[in-house]
Order: C-alpha cells, then structure tokens, then sequence
C-alpha cells in the first residue's frame, strides 16, 4: 500500500503527559492513533488539546497522515493502535480480509467530498464527464464519490479516464491540465478550485453520497487492550458534548493543528461536517451500499462478508450504551 507522508503532532501533549505522570506517579497506556488531516479528526484533536485523553490515563501520540487509507494502513500493520479513516477504505479491505474494527463513526457529511472541473474543459454537469481525465486518490472515499456522481448521471466507469494522483498533487495536477477535472474532499477541494483562479472552476455535488469517518483498530488491539479504548471513547465522547456545548471549540482545535489555514476557511469548511459519534444502522447502510456499488462495477469481486461483524460496538457500548443502536457485537 502506497504511504502517504505523516507527522507526529502531539510534542506539546506528550510533554503535558509527562508533567501529569511525573506529578501522579501513577503510569499511563501509550496509544497512537492516525489522524487525517482533515476536520474529520475535529474530535480526536480537540479531546488531545483538551486534555481529555490525559483525564482519562492515556497517553496520548498523534500521527498525522495525507489519506485516512494511509493512516488506516499503518494500523493494520501494527504500527498504530488506531486511525480515523473513511468508510471506503475500511470497506475495500474488510471485503479482502474482514480484520478492520470500527469502533464508532466521528463525522457525516453530504457536503465534504465534491469534484473540481477545470471551466475550460467543457464541464457543467456530470453528464459532461464523459470521455474526460478525472484525477482522485485511489482506494479512498473519492474514488465512491465519483462513481455515485457518474452512475447517477447517466455516465459509465468505462466512458471516463480515471488516473490516481496523490492528495498533495491534486492541485497542480488540476492547474497545470493533467486532469480535467478531480474528486477530492475538504480543504484540499478548496486549495484546488482556488489554484485555477477567479471563474476558473466549476465544483459539482452529489446530493445521493455521504462520507462518514470512523475509529478504527484490529481485532487483537480490541481483545486486548479494551480498558484503553473505552478510556479513548470516553475523552471523545467529553469532546464531543464539548463541542455541541460550544460550537467555536473544535474550530479553534483546527486552527491549533492546521495554523497556515486561513480561519474563515476553516470555519466555512467545518460547516460542512456534522461531528457525531455512535454505531449506527446509518454506519452499516453506508458500508453495505459502498460495497454494492464497487462490486456491481466490477471494482471488487462478488464475495459474501458479514459487514455488520466489522462493528465493533463492545467498547462504545460499555461507555456510552444510547450511541449504539446495532445488535449487540464484539
């Protein structure tokens, strides 16, 4: 799997856990999780900023990551404990090897993922995709997106020439006319759209896609370290009656983490998520009808997997039970 660059982000909250540990002489669980830098990881940041994991006896590392797909990819192979990542990658490997744990979702949003056509390529609508270059990063929620905005306008997979380019490219990819177009979501649409200057771009919406972002771990990290991600769950659950409190919160956890933003962009772009936490039908809807759509394009083969044995809802339910609305799981 391709791995996008990262970053530790946590020096400052390492530090305050070690003033916390040195002062209780109490020792606290090390848990990294991947973050996307995106406002999907809104809650898991603000809850580190807040302190809310230290609260909770964790010691906390924040690994920052391009793609949730390389974030996801680093937990999978034990390099991290956790990662936030959308449900597209989640699913293209549970239906390879059903190991992924979705603890609970962090954010839904029908307006986060969009396509950016160049204006002078003849794009207007989605019916004019046809026989156009369409960039996005492969194996990510893109990928689902552009499909759905496709299909329902009529367009085949095969009438388009779709090519996989890096989250850190897509801008120049776009400005420079490699692409005529690209799927990609909040803010690097917006960096995009941007780059082809005033009336240059034309961004299209599907009001038939939602991405959704989840926690995720492995299977052993859930049997065995259970405590830990409950403690984890409750400082995200603190985050996010924190957050509905005050809305301002997790913008100004976005403006500590991301400072070369521009703070209106932010806050137009953090309009577009709804920060939510919970194992819901909503959650198991969205992964079976991503897996039908890959697989009725011959994206993916024609296998039966237990989508709902994914959820693993134990954790989440011990915490904070009225989250969950599935069937009891692991």
């Amino acid at each position: 799997m391709h791995r996008g660059r990262f970053r530790t982000i946590a020096p400052s909250l390492a530090f305050a856990a070690a003033c916390s540990l040195a002062c209780s002489g109490h020792p606290r669980e090390r848990l990294s999780i991947g973050i996307v830098r995106q406002h999907a990881a809104a809650l898991v940041l603000l809850a580190a900023q807040e302190g809310f994991f230290q609260d909770e006896g964790l010691d906390v590392v924040l690994e920052e990551f391009d793609t949730g797909r390389d974030a996801f990819g680093a937990a999978m192979e034990g390099r991290l404990d956790l990662a936030t990542v959308y449900t597209t990658s989640v699913l293209l490997q549970a239906l390879r090897d059903p190991s992924p744990r979705i603890l609970t979702m962090l954010h839904q949003s029908g307006q986060n993922t969009v396509l950016v056509a160049r204006a002078d390529r003849g794009i207007r609508t989605a019916r004019d995709l046809r026989g156009k270059t369409i960039g996005f990063p492969r194996n990510t929620s893109a990928e689902f997106f552009l499909r759905t905005l496709a299909e329902f306008a009529g367009v085949g997979w095969d009438e388009l020439r779709v090519v996989d380019v890096s989250v850190q490219d897509v801008p120049e990819a776009l400005s420079a006319g490699r692409v005529d177009a690209v799927a990609i979501w909040t803010p690097v649409c917006d960096r995009a759209a941007r780059a082809l200057g005033p009336g240059g771009a034309v961004t299209l919406r599907s009001d038939l896609y939602t991405d959704i972002s989840v926690l995720v771990s492995r299977p052993e990290v859930v049997a065995s370290r259970r405590a830990a991600l409950e403690s984890a769950l409750r400082a995200l659950v603190r985050a996010k009656q924190l957050a509905s409190a005050d809305p301002e919160r997790p913008l100004a956890a976005l403006r500590r983490a991301f400072p070369e933003m521009d703070p209106a962009e932010l806050r137009a772009q953090l309009q577009r998520f709804q920060l939510r936490l919970g194992a819901s039908h909503l959650l198991l809807q969205n992964l079976r009808s991503e897996a039908e759509w890959f697989t009725r394009a011959g994206r993916l083969p024609a296998v039966s997997v237990d989508l709902r044995s994914i959820v693993a809802t134990g954790p989440l339910d011990a915490v904070e039970p009225e989250l969950v609305t599935l069937e009891a799981g692991p």
